[in-house]
């Protein structure tokens, strides 16, 4: 009797062992939750890669430095040759905007006065397709039927030029409008499978950007918090966080 009470006890363990990875392969099968979790980030990882696309304007810039003995007998804007398909903005060397304007392949920037009343000589220069030029009273290059002052290449120096990759607040002021008054559309237009909120503010807290449709309260939705830098009209950088949840 107790062999055969051991052995049907055997046969019990069995049994329930075989039940239980019965029930571990299904879960493993038909649900997955390691999966699911990896697809939800690949849905996370495109997303953020479409919208920053959408997103990014390029941001150029180097500085001019004028010499002393040419910057002091200006009286009009000052103008140098430099091709460049984008508009321009300039700031002193206490990073004060002044005017400035592209005129053909011249730029032409309105020098600003020190307290004693004398010329600043260094500026920095900016170039992006973001940008409202504001020429004020640059009228371009003497050569080409302006009044402005012409430098000669041995009457400047130019700085080292850096390249950046902005957040246009243009083109986020345009996705956040789309995200609001045609969500779906916005989706298809991004080619994205997957749904998005999307909430940005600056690390003042600020809110510039506000899109949600759904309320992230299930566990079918994963976010990330990506520090950003906004790039405005006037060549203004505003540093923020893109708050960004996806699901399916």
């Amino acid at each position: 009797m107790h062999e055969k009470k051991g052995v049907s006890e055997h046969i019990e363990v069995i049994i329930s062992f075989t039940i239980f990875l019965t029930f571990v392969v299904f879960l493993l099968i038909f649900v997955n939750p390691i999966e699911k979790t990896k697809e939800k980030t690949q849905y996370l990882d495109i997303t953020e890669k479409t919208i920053m696309q959408e997103l990014q304007t390029d941001l150029t810039t180097f500085s001019i430095t004028i010499e002393p003995t040419i910057i002091s007998g200006i009286t009009s804007c000052f103008c140098f040759d430099y091709p460049t398909p984008e508009k321009v903005t300039a700031k002193d060397e206490e990073n004060i905007n002044t005017n400035a304007g592209t005129f053909g392949n011249t730029i032409c920037v309105n020098p600003t006065q020190t307290t004693a009343g004398a010329n600043k000589k260094h500026y920095k220069l900016s170039f992006s397709t973001e940008f409202t030029e504001n020429p004020g009273t640059c009228t371009g290059p003497i050569t080409t039927g302006g009044t402005d002052t012409t430098l000669n290449p041995g009457d400047y120096t130019l700085g080292v030029r850096n390249e950046y990759k902005k957040i246009s607040k243009t083109q986020l002021i345009s996705l956040n409008n789309s995200y609001n008054t045609n969500y779906q559309n916005l989706r298809s237009n991004l080619a994205l499978k997957n749904n998005f909120n999307i909430i940005i503010k600056t690390t003042e807290g600020e809110q510039i950007a506000y899109g949600k449709i759904k309320e992230p309260k299930e566990t079918d939705i994963i976010a990330k918090e990506i520090p950003i830098e906004i790039l405005d009209s006037e060549g203004t950088i505003t540093p923020a966080i893109m708050n960004l949840q996806v699901w399916e």
